[in-house]
């Protein structure tokens, strides 16, 4: 299916006072950054109008540039939706369904499906925040034309499409030219990374990102296992710049640099797994606040109270439905419930079974670990870094209990969607720490809090 997503810029909304983005029709500069295959339409019939292409891409042909007619249906379309808002008189506030039947009238000879997101406003003007159809007669996509699907979203909002684009490309700047010199001595990998200097990495970062200015800027660091002695371990530094901010996740940067590594390297992955197993198998663990748990409901006025009982075969049914990639024996032998003072919830937790050191219960990593406030006098009785690690999960818990799909998370933080669980994702101390969202509450399969006949996890 061929895919079109696009902002539409309107300079007519435009806010030139320094350093403001107007909250319709202007494109920040933050959100520029979100695509490697930019490409800005103008047309003369729309003298106030630009289409920024962010992703055209062909089924077959990879990216490719926007064929003219489909630019001149974006421009048609989308001019029609700020025509309705600028009317006179200004007709304020307007439905998404009138934006939508309106749409259908105006263009069923040529598109069809149409959807829109909520409606914005500037507090003049409204518009919906994207718009999405397929086109119906394009001599290359149209579906009726050529009987091949398409799909064509614009953004008319910035701070909606800043927050939902989904595309991202993610560049490896490596942390030594040749990586098939990782497979030499210990001493030659160190000498070759010493050789490449921070000014030397910043004259590749710059290098590879050319006249694209990145969205996020990042770096990771795995240790190398020399085989030929495992206790002899070191540090290497990859550096990723990162365009767009759906791109900014555990999975789909370690996923970049595995496949930039795999496809510069004559190496297996499985020979790349025994000198860098903290790229090749993660250290996880996945948590799972018993959010649908409450002791104390909430009132009108008062939020409640979850509860910290926990039914062993509830929580091993969470784990199951949630964690898909851990075999259910792992899940079985592994899965740990505690409390934490944050409202009294309750915690279950399992380690990855890719985990390095057969650490798969948070004991193995914490075993002082205490559901205690900070304020209390035990707290300071756990060592330094469980303090840390009991803090740190306040402020995840925190986060995770409002997060939606298209929310900001707190700095250091990071979204991930994986096998369609929303998580938010911390790394503490090379450890990723995947929390589930209350969003995702309830998960199928797991009985009601207080039912009798839980679900009891496959042993098979």
């Amino acid at each position: 299916m061929y895919s079109l997503k696009g902002f539409i810029s309107n300079d007519v909304f435009a806010d030139n006072a320094p350093g403001a983005i107007a909250t319709i029709g202007e494109l920040s500069t933050q959100s520029s950054t979100y695509s490697l295959d930019k490409i800005y339409y103008t047309q003369e019939t729309y003298p106030d109008l630009t289409f920024v292409s962010f992703l055209s891409q062909d089924p077959d042909a990879g990216a490719v540039g926007v064929p003219a007619n489909l630019v001149t249906q974006v421009m048609q379309i989308a001019a029609w939706v700020f025509a309705q808002t600028q009317a006179v008189p200004n007709p304020g506030q307007i439905a998404a369904s009138t934006i939508l039947s309106g749409l259908l009238n105006q263009f069923q000879t040529s598109a069809q499906n149409f959807t829109c997101g909520d409606m914005v406003t500037d507090g003049t003007y409204w518009v919906p925040e994207w718009l999405q159809w397929e086109n119906t007669t394009d001599s290359t996509y149209g579906s009726i034309a050529t009987g091949k699907d398409n799909l064509i979203k614009i953004w008319f909002a910035d701070a909606s499409f800043k927050a939902e684009y989904d595309e991202y490309s993610i560049v490896v700047v490596p942390p030594m030219a040749n990586l098939d010199n990782f497979f030499t001595t210990s001493s030659n990998v160190q000498a070759e990374l010493n050789a490449q200097t921070f000014v030397n990495t910043m004259t590749l970062i710059q290098a590879a990102k050319g006249d694209n200015p990145e969205s996020i800027l990042d770096a990771l660091s795995f240790d190398y296992i020399d085989p030929a002695l495992p206790t002899n371990t070191i540090p290497t530094n990859w550096t990723v710049l990162i365009y767009g901010q759906a791109g900014n996740n555990i999975d789909a940067i370690a996923n970049a640099i595995i496949t930039y590594v795999l496809a510069n390297s004559t190496h297996t992955q499985a020979e790349w797994t025994e000198i860098l197993p903290d790229l090749f198998k993660r250290t996880e663990f996945t948590l799972i606040p018993m959010w649908d748990q409450y002791a104390i409901p909430n009132r009108n006025q008062v939020s409640g109270i979850y509860s910290p009982v926990a039914n062993p075969s509830r929580a091993l049914a969470m784990m199951t439905q949630v964690a898909t990639g851990y075999p259910a024996a792992h899940i079985n032998s592994n899965c740990c419930v505690q409390t934490y003072p944050y409202k009294s919830v309750a915690l279950v937790t399992c380690g990855s079974p890719n985990n390095k050191d057969s650490k798969f219960q948070i004991e193995h990593v914490f075993p002082d670990i205490l559901s205690v406030p900070s304020q209390s006098l035990d707290f300071a009785r756990m060592a330094t870094d469980t303090q840390n690690f009991v803090l740190l999960l306040g402020q995840m818990l925190a986060a995770a209990e409002g997060l939606t799909q298209y929310g900001n998370v707190p700095a250091g933080m990071t979204k991930l969607t994986r096998n369609n669980v929303l998580y938010l994702v911390a790394t503490y101390d090379g450890i990723n720490y995947l929390m589930v969202a209350k969003a995702n509450f309830p998960i199928s399969n797991v009985a009601e809090f207080g039912a009798d006949g839980v679900y009891v996890a496959n042993t098979q």
